[in-house]
């Protein structure tokens, strides 16, 4: 193993300005310069360098420079994953909340948005059930753009829409970060402007650590066509967090917007 000064060394190189990068860029770096830190091969540079503690991993094939989570995301929807769990403990259900991302904006919002997703036959009765459980709240089941924008406005909404596969199959009732800034980027047309979400998509990259695979793999899943997808690219590209299928989606979206 070489001194933490070289795997620093190696660090800095390697990953120039960018937080996220696909682990080939070392291995081509440790080729390139012979930088070896394992005896004999260039193979386990990732590995090494993940337990010196100077990178971290992002998904499968990326590494990552940023901390880990700094803040508990969960917190603000922990009470509502209790009810969850009361009302339909049978029932796969997923949620995400603004109160998590309440560091990430620029000034402190005036509405928070709470979005659960549930089987389509208990919908209405989620509805139901929310509307007791916060009285002062809108609850809203599957709105479209416009008739979001029609309802009336209040400090605290609900938004109930139908579950997917991929939702269905993240651990847990709180939907982690990465499935929240894709999901957001179809939402924040409605609940907030796009200088925002930019901020927003920024700040959590640049300070904690994600799964750049799985933010990838939802947006060629998902394929949310708005304004905020092009954002949402834009800021993942300049963190070196991109691949193909993304790149030929993204060029596609962007030329409605330009």
């Amino acid at each position: 193993m070489r001194p933490r000064k070289d795997l620093e060394r190696v660090i800095k190189t390697a990953f120039g300005t960018k937080h996220y990068v696909p682990n080939v860029v070392f291995r081509r770096f440790a080729e390139k310069k012979n930088v070896l830190l394992s005896p004999g091969s260039s193979r386990n540079l990732v590995l090494d360098l993940q337990k010196a503690g100077l990178m971290r991993s992002a998904g499968r094939g990326w590494s990552t420079t940023c901390e880990s989570t700094r803040f508990n995301y969960h917190a603000p929807v922990e009470n509502l994953i209790g009810k969850l769990d009361e009302w339909f403990p049978y029932a796969e259900a997923k949620c995400w909340s603004t109160h998590q991302l309440v560091d990430f904006f620029h000034h402190l919002p005036g509405t928070f948005y709470t979005y659960v997703y549930i089987d389509r036959s208990i919908m209405e009765q989620l509805r139901d059930r929310l509307e007791e459980f916060s009285s002062r709240s809108r609850v809203i089941v599957n709105p479209s753009a416009e008739s979001f924008l029609s309802e009336r406005k209040t400090t605290e909404t609900f938004v109930i829409r139908p579950i997917t596969r991929d939702d269905e199959a993240c651990p847990g009732k709180a939907l982690p970060v990465e499935s929240m800034l894709v999901d957001l980027a179809s939402e924040a047309e409605l609940i907030l402007d796009g200088w925002d979400y930019g901020e927003i998509v920024r700040g959590l990259i640049a300070v904690s650590t994600i799964d750049a695979q799985a933010i990838l793999r939802r947006i060629a899943r998902r394929r949310f066509v708005s304004r905020n997808t092009v954002t949402l690219c834009d800021v993942l590209f300049a963190e070196g967090i991109e691949n193909g299928s993304v790149r030929r989606f993204y060029l596609q979206v962007k030329k409605k917007f330009t």
